[in-house]
Order: C-alpha cells, then structure tokens, then sequence
C-alpha cells in the first residue's frame, strides 16, 4: 500500500488518508505532538501533504500556524515520507475559484468538492480542505515533484 496522508494544520486538523487514488479516512483532530508522531509511525505513509498558509494580518495567527505546520512537515520527514507544502490557492484551483472569493463561499465550495470525492458528506471544513489537499496532490504529483 502506499499511502498518502493530507494535513490541514492548526489548533485542530483535517487529516486524509489516501491509498493511490482511494480515500480510506478523513477525520479531524486536536493538535498533539504526540499523537501526530504515532499517527505518521505506524502507517507508513509514503508521501505526506501539508497546507501552506496564506497571509493573515493577524501576525499572531499566521506564526501559530507556521509553527503548526513546521512541526507536522518535520514529523513526516522524520517519519521517511515525502513531504510536500501546498498552498490554499493552488489546491482551490480544483474549485474553480481564486483569491477574491469570498472565504464563506470557499468553505462551502471545499466541503462539496470533497464530499463528492468521498461519496459520503464532509460537513467539516479542516477534513474538506484535507481531501481536497490530497487529491491535488494525486493529480497533479508530476508538477510537484
């Protein structure tokens, strides 16, 4: 199996796992160092995917989550994955949408997106930008690597 598992960091993240093309799991989580280690150890996942950030005018916000996702990229690659940092507005391009569009109508955009994706319905927005992650990631590898 070589699987592939998509991160949405912050104070709680959107994890997907993938296996090639297949969603397995999708689910959310509190931040925790620890569980976040075990987690990558014992899958042996071969490729890992971690939201960048866009800029947030609140410097506080935007250094919690630098600082979020610095520490789940170093556990990947601690963990012998290939690691990858995606931004929101490429993986949005999925979406069909840019910058401009308003953050609500992001939201709703990345939850039905990834519900389709899932077959079954992602209400939170943190697994759908996860999926979403992923999946851009599984169509678009050869521009990535």
């Amino acid at each position: 199996m070589a699987l592939i598992v998509s991160v949405d960091p912050g104070l709680t993240c959107g994890v997907a796992i993938w296996d090639k093309e297949k969603l397995i799991d999708a689910f959310k989580t509190e931040f925790n160092f620890g569980y976040f280690n075990s987690l990558l150890s014992s899958m042996h996942a071969a490729v890992g995917i971690v939201e960048g950030q866009y800029f947030h005018r609140n410097v506080k916000t935007m250094i919690n989550l630098v600082e979020k996702r610095v520490v789940v990229t170093t556990l990947m690659e601690v963990n012998n994955m290939a690691t990858y940092i995606i931004l929101p507005s490429k993986w949005q391009t999925l979406l069909g949408i840019g910058r401009t569009t308003p953050r609500e109508m992001r939201k709703e955009l990345s939850t039905k997106y990834a519900s389709a994706l899932a077959g079954w319905e992602i209400k939170d927005n943190n697994i759908s930008d996860a999926v979403n992650l992923g999946w851009y990631y599984i169509t678009h590898k050869e521009e990535l690597c």
